[in-house]
């Protein structure tokens, strides 16, 4: 599966958002959301298109991790986000059961223990 950054833009709710694109139940995503997410009671509820930016790309990575993928590609996922994000999206990736590969500039992920097992440079060299 295949989507741009920034595809959600929807008149629903976050919680209805996820229910509709996994498998899960609305109060299954009310609680992934309220858990899993960092977010405050409420969240779940609030209208997608009210979300930040940063908002939007948790919800989605989210997304990805409840439908049960494989394997993740991102392109600079960390783009743009405050130091409490960037941490919500390394512990939802450590507890991703699939692959992830990640093309990014952001030191987090050298320093994220745990979480990178392979590391390639630009010039191809495994580090």
């Amino acid at each position: 599966m295949y989507t741009e950054q920034g595809f959600i833009d929807s008149d629903l709710n976050c919680a209805d958002y996820l229910s509709s694109v996994t498998s899960f139940s609305e109060y299954q995503c009310q609680e992934y959301i309220d858990e899993m997410f960092g977010m405050d009671t409420g969240f779940a509820d609030r209208r997608i298109n009210f979300l930040s930016g940063g908002e939007k790309k948790r919800l989605e990575i989210g997304a990805y991790i409840l439908q049960n993928q494989d394997i993740i590609i991102l392109d600079e996922p960390t783009v743009s986000l405050d130091e409490y994000t960037v941490n919500v999206l390394l512990e939802m990736f450590r507890n991703f059961h699939g692959s992830i590969i990640i093309a990014t500039h952001d030191d987090h992920f050298r320093f994220a223990n745990g979480f990178i097992t392979k590391t390639i440079d630009t010039n191809g060299n495994l580090i």
